[in-house]
């Protein structure tokens, strides 16, 4: 007699696989409609680095490492220094990425968080410069997926904060034309938001919090709230929707009140 297990049934028909799950109101890992998956966060592991988080949400793991450089300050803004961040999907992270250009999912969660900093920015760039047209910092953020089991973009902005947050800078001075920035006098970096995304799908007329890589492909569409974790209660950061068709009011305002309250509960590890 050939035994038919559930994980056959979820490679073979992973629609209905899950569609039966979410009918009875839990997910395939026990989890409601509604949850996310526990995070833990390791701050400052990296000693080599200005800064450093580490998040670990359900299987997905992100680390992102903070560091800074002088540089000289741009024409247009010669009172301010620089933050660049980025985000890798390095082949480690999953077997689906290969070796080669960015994948089409990095390329897409970099150009987020870029546009997400140019429209409110994360750090205090006035508080970068060091010398006004003669020397400032800039801070480069670079956030490394080490595994993938969906849902990075949320991981990666909780490491990214993290990070900020654990990031220290020398104090940096330039004495005759050369700029000296002791290690053992150092600040912490000035953060004016910390913003933190929370990610659900629709699948099959069922909103889910948090999703799975599983649950990421079988997808109708995804939005993306992002709120700010120094001003929870103020104006959302960003709310992003991709693919499927319009959500009802009601239902963006539920997804709002739960981004805040898990905003309220992320900065409370960073």
């Amino acid at each position: 007699m050939i035994q038919i297990t559930a994980s056959s049934i979820q490679r073979l028909h992973p629609r209905e696989y899950l569609r039966r799950f979410l009918d009875q109101g839990v997910r395939p890992d026990a989890r409601t409609l509604a949850d996310s998956r526990d995070v833990s966060v390791v701050m400052g592991g990296v000693h080599s680095a200005n800064g450093s988080c580490l998040v670990k949400l359900g299987n997905t793991s992100v680390l992102c490492v903070v560091k800074a450089e002088i540089t000289i300050p741009t024409v247009q803004h010669p009172d301010r220094g620089m933050f660049v961040p980025n985000i890798d999907l390095p082949p480690l992270c999953s077997s689906k990425f290969k070796p080669g250009p960015p994948s089409a999912e990095a390329q897409t969660l970099s150009h987020f968080v870029h546009d997400l900093v140019q429209r409110s920015p994360i750090v205090d760039l006035e508080s970068l410069c060091i010398e006004e047209g003669k020397a400032a910092w800039v801070v480069y953020a670079d956030m490394t997926c080490l595994s993938h089991d969906g849902n990075v973009l949320d991981a990666a902005m909780i490491a990214l904060v993290g990070a900020l947050r654990n990031a220290r800078l020398p104090k940096a001075i330039l004495d005759e034309n050369a700029v000296r920035a002791p290690e053992e006098r150092t600040e912490l970096l000035k953060i004016v938001r910390a913003p933190l995304a929370s990610t659900f799908i629709s699948f099959d007329g069922h909103i889910l919090a948090d999703p799975t890589a599983d649950e990421q492909d079988l997808m109708d569409q995804s939005t993306t709230v992002v709120v700010d974790g120094l001003n929870i209660e103020g104006p959302l950061l960003s709310m992003y929707k991709a693919g499927g068709t319009p959500l009802k009011l009601d239902q963006l305002k539920s997804l709002v009140i739960q981004a805040q309250q898990r905003a309220e509960q992320v900065m409370s590890l960073v």
